[in-house]
């Protein structure tokens, strides 16, 4: 998912390339190497960002019953995180 959504980006909108590029190194890549943050929490969020570069809409967290709720990191476990 990363790399097609980068490639488009590049493609598409440098701008926005760029600031994912930037919220890479800048952001994940540091937070996650420090400790700071679960990788996969960082990842998730790395994800999010992506795709609200790429397409309009919004995050929500998904309950195990199929609930909808407002995204409000960090996310539990048994919850999907889905930008729509």
């Amino acid at each position: 998912y990363y790399r097609e959504r980068l490639r488009a980006l590049k493609a598409d909108d440098p701008d926005a390339y760029r600031r994912a590029v930037e919220y890479y190194t800048d952001n994940l890549i540091p937070t996650v190497a420090a400790g700071e943050e679960d990788a996969l929490d960082a990842w998730r969020e790395y994800g999010r960002f992506i795709a609200e570069l790429t397409s309009p809409g919004r995050t929500v967290e998904v309950d195990p019953s199929g609930r909808a709720h407002p995204y409000d990191p960090p996310t539990a476990g048994d919850r999907m995180v889905l930008h729509v």
